[in-house]
């Protein structure tokens, strides 16, 4: 009897042994785990921030694009650097005026072609 007891004493050793070992390993291992989410989570936040610093960026350009392509502007820059007027009325033709026209100045082009083709 003394020899089982032994057996026992050695092998309930050497079992408390090894289930320290796996506990060890298994905290350390959720302690990976655990800096791997807080690392995960850091660069969430960096991210998140970054997109909401883009999106600011993006609404600011297109209040500028806004402001760019607004008539009043144009119409002023083409007055001062262009000097561009808007076309009057006598300027206007309608298609059959138009056609008349075009039917009696022949196109620029056509008549240095027909010089090349002799």
């Amino acid at each position: 009897m003394t020899f089982v007891s032994q057996t026992r004493r050695r092998t309930g050793f050497s079992g408390w042994l090894l289930l320290m070992a796996i506990g060890v390993s298994l905290l350390v291992g959720l302690y990976a785990i655990k800096i791997r989410t807080l690392q995960a989570r850091a660069r969430l936040a960096a991210l998140e921030q970054k997109i909401t610093q883009e999106e600011q960026g993006v609404q600011l350009l297109q209040a500028e694009l806004a402001h760019l392509k607004s008539p009043e502007r144009l119409r002023s820059l083409s007055k001062t650097e262009l000097g561009l007027e808007p076309t009057s009325a006598r300027q206007n033709l309608d298609f059959e005026a138009a056609a008349k026209r075009i039917g009696k100045k022949p196109h620029p082009k056509s008549k240095s072609a027909e010089e090349d083709a002799q």
